[in-house]
């Protein structure tokens, strides 16, 4: 049987690569990060993803993260996912994105034996076939 840790809802987010405008594919994609926003009055976590792109419906992929950020309100990771300009020795300066919406919805944290599980669903986007 398992138990509950933690649910509340989660944030997927990208940031593109320097200098694209639009994002067409993974190549244009420079990190995935999750937002952890506990129901329970914790604290929200910012993930960073080790892998730029979600598992399968079908699959149980294992996908490795770490905790980059801890904060107490979401207006506190506004300065983390903002665009940001900074210089470079070869380049001048250069403009790193701001992270953009990728989807959103619920989540658990579950233990289970001697492991723990994250299971999300999403609601936004919709699926496809629910239109």
């Amino acid at each position: 049987m398992a138990e509950l840790l933690e649910d509340g809802d989660i944030y997927f987010l990208y940031r593109p690569r320097l200098a694209e405008e639009h994002v067409d594919s993974l190549d244009e994609v420079q990190r995935l990060l999750v937002v952890l926003h506990p129901w329970q009055g914790r604290h929200l976590r910012l993930l960073v993803v080790g892998r730029k792109r979600l598992p399968g419906i079908d699959e149980h992929d294992r996908f490795w993260a770490f905790v980059d950020e801890v904060v107490a309100r979401p207006e506190q990771l506004h300065e983390t996912l903002r665009a940001r300009r900074y210089p470079t020795r070869t380049r001048g300066e250069r403009e790193q994105p701001a992270t953009r919406p990728a989807a959103e919805g619920a989540y658990v944290i579950a233990r289970h034996d001697d492991h723990t599980h994250l299971a999300y669903q999403l609601e936004l986007p919709l699926p496809s076939n629910a239109l």
